[in-house]
């Protein structure tokens, strides 16, 4: 499971979701080895590329389910939801194992039942800054360091795995945050991150955009592919950088010398984003890793290929496909009045309740250039 290149969750392809289908949510909560499987209805799963901690979870539960103790079911004392989407079919049943969250509270209703709200485990890093910033230690390599930065499960943190390993600098510099570190880490060498359904988290290469992992069409699941405008994107990009001297490097007055770069690029040339026009939108980013002021160049040319690649944003509606995850790259095939279009498009949000058939699950896609 270390690889985007098997993306994906496991379960029944599309002609099968297609065909006449139930889904069942299956929802057990675990705390300290002990697991309940709860009777839980209108459970709700909604994902975001652009937060930190990047999936919530709603459900709710009978009156029983209330909790009493620090230690029931579904108290937040660090209480556990294991998510499973059960799929039966006239060709089979699937267990589509959604993923696993952190309570993070709940609520007793006016007619008695229980809402309970949980996140995924990336809150364990966002709520637990560091004492002091930071840098790499001697020796480190990107593995050790997200797991330096994420904590030790048995200290609060989480478990991590790391696709492809490199040896770091030690230039880098680390506030308190450690999400917000492990975010700044990951992008550094083009990575990305998540937590599976086995609870770790997970660095791995983006889904590469030469393959899709599920094609949708108004003949099967596809119900509509609107256009929708995107966030309004940077036509400058910002690059800062200022390497760590060794400490015996001092000017004449004692002082430590200090050296900065900086690169801006800008898209200002494409008409659509002439500063005269669209304004300026800037892209900042810092880069305490780079050994040269090329290289500072290089990054922000980079922030700008990606920001570009890009073209436009859709809004899907589709028969739910538990399946689906966050940087998924799927193929949509639109069928107009007079005519059809064929999109590629990387998954940035989706919003699905798994118990509720007349429910659709809504997925939003950034289209990829030349599709």
């Amino acid at each position: 499971m270390d690889d985007r290149d098997a993306a994906m969750r496991p379960g029944p392809d599309v002609p099968v979701l297609a065909g006449p289908v139930t889904i069942t949510p299956v929802v057990t909560a675990e705390f300290r080895g002990v697991s309940a499987i709860i009777p839980a209805w209108d459970v709700q799963i909604e994902a975001s590329a652009d937060r930190a901690v990047q999936t919530r979870v709603t459900f709710s539960a009978p009156h029983e389910y209330v909790p009493a103790s620090w230690d029931d079911p579904l108290a937040c004392f660090g209480q556990r939801v294991h998510i499973a989407a059960r799929i039966a079919s006239p060709r089979g049943e699937w267990d589509v194992q959604v993923g696993v969250y952190q309570i993070e509270s709940w609520e007793e209703s006016d007619d008695g039942h229980v809402a309970v709200e949980a996140l995924d485990l990336t809150q364990r890093l966002e709520k637990n800054d560091m004492l002091w910033p930071s840098s790499p230690p001697e020796g480190a390599t990107l593995a050790s360091e997200v797991q330096r930065l994420a904590g030790e499960p048995s200290d609060g943190g989480v478990q991590t795995a790391v696709a492809r390993n490199f040896s770091i600098h030690r230039l880098f510099e680390w506030g308190t945050g450690r999400l917000d570190a492990i975010q700044k880490l990951v992008e550094a060498f083009g990575m990305v991150y998540s937590v599976t359904t086995d609870g770790i988290l997970h660095v791995t290469p983006p889904t590469p955009t030469d393959a899709a992992v599920a094609t949708y069409t108004g003949r099967d699941l596809l119900i509509s592919a609107n256009r929708r405008s995107r966030e309004r994107q940077p036509n400058r990009w910002m690059v800062t950088g200022s390497p760590k001297t060794d400490p015996s490097e001092h000017d004449e007055g004692g002082e430590k010398e200090e050296i900065k770069w900086a690169a801006v690029v800008s898209n200002w040339t494409d008409p659509r984003y002439r500063a005269d026009t669209y304004g300026v939108v800037t892209s900042s980013n810092t880069m305490d890793i780079a050994e040269s002021e090329d290289q500072i160049r290089e990054a922000a040319e980079t922030y700008m290929a990606a920001s570009l690649a890009a073209s436009e944003a859709r809004a899907l509606q589709i028969v739910t496909d538990p399946r689906l995850e966050l940087g998924d790259v799927v193929d949509v095939r639109v069928t107009h009045l007079n005519s059809s279009e064929s999109l590629r498009g990387r998954v940035t949000g989706y919003s699905m309740t798994l118990d509720d058939p007349a429910q659709v699950m809504r997925v939003d896609i950034e289209v990829q250039d030349g599709r």
